[in-house]
């Protein structure tokens, strides 16, 4: 089992949970039901790693992508990336098990919030 807890809200799934409360979910069903259903504007979801630090996605209609970012609260910014469905699909699956890496992923840049 990995070691991700689960949050999201999803308008077309009527679901929300919240980060305070994530849920245990297997990576494969996260990446297949979840992602796919983050579709309206401002639906978002993430994941917690054992160090307790998000890697996270909301959907921006404006942009038609998905903003994907691992927030930094102790740098009052986050480092992110705008993608694709597919790209966040395959970013996700990606996933070992370990911690996120604190500056994100490749092409990733650092944005005060």
């Amino acid at each position: 089992m990995m070691n991700y807890k689960a949050y999201f809200y999803s308008t077309c799934l009527n679901l929300d949970v919240a980060s305070e409360h994530a849920v245990e979910m297997n990576l494969d069903q996260f990446c297949k039901e979840i992602i796919p259903n983050i579709k309206d504007d401002r639906d978002f979801c993430g994941l917690i790693d054992s160090s307790d630090n998000a890697l996270q996605t909301i959907y921006e209609e404006e942009h038609e992508k998905y903003w994907v970012e691992v927030p930094r609260p102790d740098l009052q910014g986050s480092y992110g990336l705008h993608m694709s469905e597919d790209s966040v699909i395959n970013l996700f699956k990606s996933l070992t098990g370990e911690d996120f890496p604190l500056q994100g992923f490749a092409h990733f840049t650092f944005s005060k919030w």
